[in-house]
């Protein structure tokens, strides 16, 4: 994996899903567009938490994620 990507998980009641090798400069609204899959909610009912409510034009690399959260 590179310095440029990282791999996580997130958790949707009580599920984990994996999310590998994710580029830092993805922004939020593309994870949620990749969980809408996943989860069946749609991105207008999503809010993703890391420290604070994620918006989504951030990218990972804005929101300083580290591989492995």
């Amino acid at each position: 994996m590179s310095e440029d990507t990282i791999s996580f998980q997130v958790n949707f009641k009580g599920n984990i899903i994996p999310v590998e090798s994710w580029s830092l400069d993805n922004t939020i609204h593309e994870l949620k567009e990749y969980l809408v899959e996943s989860t069946g909610v749609p991105l207008e009912f999503q809010k993703l938490l890391y420290k604070s409510v994620l918006k989504d034009g951030k990218t990972f690399r804005e929101c300083n994620f580290k591989s492995g959260i």
